[in-house]
Protein backbone atom coordinates (compact mmCIF):
# COMPACT_ATOMS: atom_id res chain seq x y z
CA UNK A 1 0.00 0.00 0.00
CA UNK A 2 1.20 3.54 0.14
CA UNK A 3 3.36 4.96 2.56
CA UNK A 4 0.95 8.21 3.20
CA UNK A 5 -2.02 9.68 1.52
CA UNK A 6 -1.40 13.07 1.93
CA UNK A 7 1.32 15.64 1.83
CA UNK A 8 2.05 18.91 3.62
CA UNK A 9 4.64 20.63 1.47
CA UNK A 10 6.15 24.45 3.03
CA UNK A 11 8.13 26.43 0.35
CA UNK A 12 10.05 28.52 1.99
CA UNK A 13 13.46 29.34 -0.78
CA UNK A 14 14.43 32.59 -0.85
CA UNK A 15 13.68 34.89 -3.74
CA UNK A 16 15.37 38.14 -4.33
CA UNK A 17 13.39 41.03 -4.45
CA UNK A 18 15.02 42.75 -7.37
CA UNK A 19 13.15 39.83 -9.79
CA UNK A 20 9.98 41.69 -9.44
CA UNK A 21 11.23 45.48 -9.50
CA UNK A 22 13.33 45.27 -12.23
CA UNK A 23 12.16 47.41 -15.13
CA UNK A 24 10.80 44.12 -17.17
CA UNK A 25 9.34 44.86 -20.56
CA UNK A 26 7.26 42.01 -20.05
CA UNK A 27 4.77 42.26 -16.65
CA UNK A 28 2.52 39.28 -15.99
CA UNK A 29 -0.13 40.50 -13.27
CA UNK A 30 -2.40 38.43 -11.10
CA UNK A 31 -1.39 34.81 -11.95
CA UNK A 32 -2.02 32.00 -10.28
CA UNK A 33 -0.41 27.99 -10.04
CA UNK A 34 -2.28 25.72 -8.85
CA UNK A 35 0.32 22.71 -8.21
CA UNK A 36 -1.45 18.98 -8.67
CA UNK A 37 -0.39 15.81 -7.15
CA UNK A 38 -1.65 11.87 -7.12
CA UNK A 39 -2.25 12.72 -2.79
CA UNK A 40 -5.88 12.65 -1.99
CA UNK A 41 -5.01 15.94 0.00
CA UNK A 42 -1.99 18.19 -0.51
CA UNK A 43 -1.71 21.38 1.88
CA UNK A 44 1.07 23.93 0.11
CA UNK A 45 2.27 26.44 2.78
CA UNK A 46 4.10 29.49 1.05
CA UNK A 47 5.67 32.26 2.51
CA UNK A 48 6.86 36.22 1.12
CA UNK A 49 4.65 39.14 2.22
CA UNK A 50 2.40 37.27 3.32
CA UNK A 51 1.97 33.60 4.37
CA UNK A 52 -0.17 31.50 1.97
CA UNK A 53 -2.32 27.87 2.35
CA UNK A 54 -3.19 25.89 -0.19
CA UNK A 55 -5.63 23.19 0.10
CA UNK A 56 -5.68 20.32 -2.95
CA UNK A 57 -8.14 17.50 -2.42
CA UNK A 58 -8.74 14.69 -5.13
CA UNK A 59 -13.07 15.59 -4.67
CA UNK A 60 -13.72 12.05 -5.67
CA UNK A 61 -12.55 10.60 -2.95
CA UNK A 62 -13.11 13.55 0.21
CA UNK A 63 -15.67 15.71 0.68
CA UNK A 64 -15.38 19.22 0.60
CA UNK A 65 -16.87 19.14 4.21
CA UNK A 66 -14.14 16.54 5.60
CA UNK A 67 -11.42 19.31 3.88
CA UNK A 68 -13.02 22.16 5.59
CA UNK A 69 -12.89 20.95 8.97
CA UNK A 70 -9.33 20.47 8.84
CA UNK A 71 -9.17 24.32 7.13
CA UNK A 72 -10.48 25.19 10.27
CA UNK A 73 -8.62 23.38 12.71
CA UNK A 74 -5.69 25.07 10.62
CA UNK A 75 -7.41 28.65 11.71
CA UNK A 76 -8.00 27.36 15.07
CA UNK A 77 -4.89 26.85 15.66
CA UNK A 78 -3.19 29.94 14.14
CA UNK A 79 -5.78 32.24 16.14
CA UNK A 80 -4.22 30.36 19.65
CA UNK A 81 -0.41 31.26 18.40
CA UNK A 82 -1.12 35.15 17.57
CA UNK A 83 -3.59 35.77 20.53
CA UNK A 84 -2.60 38.25 23.03
CA UNK A 85 -1.55 35.23 25.74
CA UNK A 86 1.81 34.42 24.55
CA UNK A 87 2.37 32.26 27.71
CA UNK A 88 0.58 28.88 25.90
CA UNK A 89 2.28 25.34 26.01
CA UNK A 90 2.28 22.99 22.70
CA UNK A 91 0.30 21.30 25.04
CA UNK A 92 -2.31 23.97 25.29
CA UNK A 93 -3.27 24.43 22.25
CA UNK A 94 -6.65 22.37 21.01
CA UNK A 95 -7.32 21.32 17.40
CA UNK A 96 -11.51 22.22 17.60
CA UNK A 97 -13.14 25.37 18.23
CA UNK A 98 -16.09 25.87 20.80
CA UNK A 99 -18.44 25.16 18.08
CA UNK A 100 -17.58 22.10 17.05
CA UNK A 101 -16.90 20.86 20.45
CA UNK A 102 -20.46 21.43 21.14
CA UNK A 103 -21.16 19.02 18.24
CA UNK A 104 -19.18 16.26 19.10
CA UNK A 105 -19.66 15.94 22.30
CA UNK A 106 -23.45 17.07 23.09
CA UNK A 107 -24.34 16.35 19.34
CA UNK A 108 -22.79 13.37 17.01
CA UNK A 109 -22.00 11.85 20.84
CA UNK A 110 -25.48 11.44 21.84
CA UNK A 111 -26.45 7.91 22.03
CA UNK A 112 -29.43 8.06 23.90
CA UNK A 113 -33.24 7.29 22.99
CA UNK A 114 -36.42 7.20 23.96
CA UNK A 115 -38.62 3.72 24.13
CA UNK A 116 -42.06 3.33 25.28
CA UNK A 117 -41.42 2.42 29.41
CA UNK A 118 -44.27 0.45 29.65
CA UNK A 119 -42.84 -1.81 26.69
CA UNK A 120 -40.41 -5.00 26.60
CA UNK A 121 -38.03 -5.18 24.11
CA UNK A 122 -40.11 -8.01 22.93
CA UNK A 123 -42.84 -5.77 22.75
CA UNK A 124 -40.27 -3.28 20.39
CA UNK A 125 -39.00 -6.35 18.32
CA UNK A 126 -42.53 -7.82 17.55
CA UNK A 127 -43.95 -4.55 16.48
CA UNK A 128 -41.05 -4.20 14.21
CA UNK A 129 -41.78 -7.78 12.40
CA UNK A 130 -45.56 -6.41 11.87
CA UNK A 131 -44.43 -3.07 10.45
CA UNK A 132 -42.03 -5.12 8.01
CA UNK A 133 -40.99 -8.61 8.38
CA UNK A 134 -38.94 -8.66 4.80
CA UNK A 135 -37.04 -5.91 6.15
CA UNK A 136 -33.31 -6.72 7.26
CA UNK A 137 -32.91 -7.56 11.07
CA UNK A 138 -29.30 -9.55 10.97
CA UNK A 139 -26.25 -9.36 8.37
CA UNK A 140 -23.08 -11.53 8.91
CA UNK A 141 -20.03 -13.24 6.87
CA UNK A 142 -22.06 -12.37 3.99
CA UNK A 143 -25.45 -13.82 4.92
CA UNK A 144 -28.60 -11.91 5.62
CA UNK A 145 -31.71 -12.42 7.78
CA UNK A 146 -35.13 -10.86 7.79
CA UNK A 147 -37.04 -9.79 10.62
CA UNK A 148 -39.71 -12.49 9.74
CA UNK A 149 -37.35 -15.16 9.58
CA UNK A 150 -35.56 -14.10 13.20
CA UNK A 151 -38.97 -13.93 14.71
CA UNK A 152 -40.04 -17.41 13.53
CA UNK A 153 -36.37 -18.86 14.53
CA UNK A 154 -36.52 -17.82 18.03
CA UNK A 155 -40.21 -18.45 18.19
CA UNK A 156 -39.11 -21.93 17.76
CA UNK A 157 -36.41 -21.85 20.34
CA UNK A 158 -38.36 -20.62 22.72
CA UNK A 159 -41.41 -23.05 22.53
CA UNK A 160 -38.95 -25.68 22.92
CA UNK A 161 -37.58 -23.88 25.97
CA UNK A 162 -41.10 -23.77 27.28
CA UNK A 163 -41.21 -27.16 26.82
CA UNK A 164 -38.27 -28.15 28.69
CA UNK A 165 -39.88 -26.18 31.57
CA UNK A 166 -37.84 -22.74 31.31
CA UNK A 167 -40.60 -19.95 31.81
CA UNK A 168 -40.35 -16.73 34.45
CA UNK A 169 -37.79 -16.22 36.67
CA UNK A 170 -35.95 -18.70 34.85
CA UNK A 171 -32.43 -18.67 34.13
CA UNK A 172 -30.86 -19.61 30.63
CA UNK A 173 -27.10 -19.98 29.60
CA UNK A 174 -26.02 -18.61 26.45
CA UNK A 175 -22.52 -19.96 24.88
CA UNK A 176 -22.19 -18.80 21.41
CA UNK A 177 -19.62 -17.28 19.13
CA UNK A 178 -20.42 -14.17 17.76
CA UNK A 179 -23.42 -14.46 14.82
CA UNK A 180 -26.89 -14.93 13.95
CA UNK A 181 -27.54 -17.91 16.50
CA UNK A 182 -26.39 -15.73 19.21
CA UNK A 183 -29.23 -13.25 18.44
CA UNK A 184 -32.07 -15.85 17.90
CA UNK A 185 -30.64 -17.78 21.29
CA UNK A 186 -31.26 -14.14 23.14
CA UNK A 187 -34.44 -13.79 21.80
CA UNK A 188 -35.43 -17.50 22.31
CA UNK A 189 -34.86 -17.41 25.79
CA UNK A 190 -36.39 -14.09 26.39
CA UNK A 191 -39.72 -15.22 24.30
CA UNK A 192 -39.76 -18.80 26.43
CA UNK A 193 -39.60 -16.06 29.46
CA UNK A 194 -36.59 -17.06 31.30
CA UNK A 195 -33.37 -14.75 31.02
CA UNK A 196 -30.32 -15.18 29.85
CA UNK A 197 -26.53 -15.36 31.63
CA UNK A 198 -24.08 -14.74 28.97
CA UNK A 199 -20.69 -17.28 28.96
CA UNK A 200 -17.87 -16.36 26.61
CA UNK A 201 -16.51 -19.63 25.10
CA UNK A 202 -13.25 -17.67 25.22
CA UNK A 203 -13.09 -18.10 29.11
CA UNK A 204 -10.88 -21.24 30.47
CA UNK A 205 -13.09 -24.33 31.44
CA UNK A 206 -11.99 -23.39 35.23
CA UNK A 207 -14.53 -20.18 34.48
CA UNK A 208 -16.80 -21.66 32.83
CA UNK A 209 -17.59 -24.29 34.73
CA UNK A 210 -17.65 -21.60 38.24
CA UNK A 211 -20.30 -19.66 35.84
CA UNK A 212 -22.81 -22.57 35.39
CA UNK A 213 -22.64 -23.35 39.10
CA UNK A 214 -22.67 -20.21 40.50
CA UNK A 215 -25.66 -18.97 38.39
CA UNK A 216 -27.83 -22.32 38.87
CA UNK A 217 -28.39 -22.82 35.10
CA UNK A 218 -30.22 -25.86 34.17
CA UNK A 219 -29.60 -25.09 30.80
CA UNK A 220 -27.29 -23.38 28.23
CA UNK A 221 -27.71 -22.54 24.78
CA UNK A 222 -24.82 -23.34 22.58
CA UNK A 223 -23.96 -24.76 19.38
CA UNK A 224 -21.88 -28.64 18.84
CA UNK A 225 -18.54 -27.00 18.33
CA UNK A 226 -18.77 -25.65 21.89
CA UNK A 227 -20.73 -27.99 23.83
CA UNK A 228 -17.35 -30.23 25.23
CA UNK A 229 -16.04 -26.71 26.78
CA UNK A 230 -19.13 -27.12 29.55
CA UNK A 231 -19.73 -28.71 32.30
CA UNK A 232 -21.75 -31.91 32.43
CA UNK A 233 -24.04 -30.21 35.11
CA UNK A 234 -25.88 -28.45 32.62
CA UNK A 235 -28.35 -30.01 29.76
CA UNK A 236 -26.66 -28.00 26.57
CA UNK A 237 -29.06 -27.00 23.54
CA UNK A 238 -26.71 -27.18 20.32
CA UNK A 239 -28.41 -24.65 18.29
CA UNK A 240 -26.73 -26.54 14.95
CA UNK A 241 -26.65 -30.00 16.53
CA UNK A 242 -28.54 -32.53 18.07
CA UNK A 243 -31.14 -30.03 18.99
CA UNK A 244 -31.54 -28.13 15.41
CA UNK A 245 -34.41 -30.79 14.09
CA UNK A 246 -36.35 -31.35 17.26
CA UNK A 247 -36.14 -27.34 17.56
CA UNK A 248 -37.26 -26.97 14.17
CA UNK A 249 -40.37 -29.10 14.70
CA UNK A 250 -41.91 -26.44 16.96
CA UNK A 251 -44.34 -23.83 16.36
CA UNK A 252 -42.80 -20.38 14.64
CA UNK A 253 -45.75 -18.58 16.18
CA UNK A 254 -45.83 -15.84 18.82
CA UNK A 255 -44.82 -17.52 22.48
CA UNK A 256 -46.97 -16.39 25.21
CA UNK A 257 -43.82 -15.31 27.91
CA UNK A 258 -45.09 -13.96 30.15
CA UNK A 259 -43.04 -11.09 30.74
CA UNK A 260 -44.10 -8.18 31.39
CA UNK A 261 -42.40 -4.39 31.93
CA UNK A 262 -41.89 -3.30 35.37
Amino acid sequence: GDLFDSSITYQNYPLNNAIFDGGWSLRLEDVQARPQTNYPLTILISSRDIVQLLFSYNSTLLDESYVRRILQHFVTVLKQFVSADSGHLLGDIVLIDSFEREQLVNGLNVSSSVYPADETILDLFARQVKLDRSSIALVFEGRAMSYGELDAASNRLGHYLRGLGVGPESLVGICLDRGMDMIVGILGILKSGGAYVPIDPEYPLERISYMVSDSGVSYVVSSAGLSERLPATCQVIELDGADRERIGTCSSEAVASGVVSS
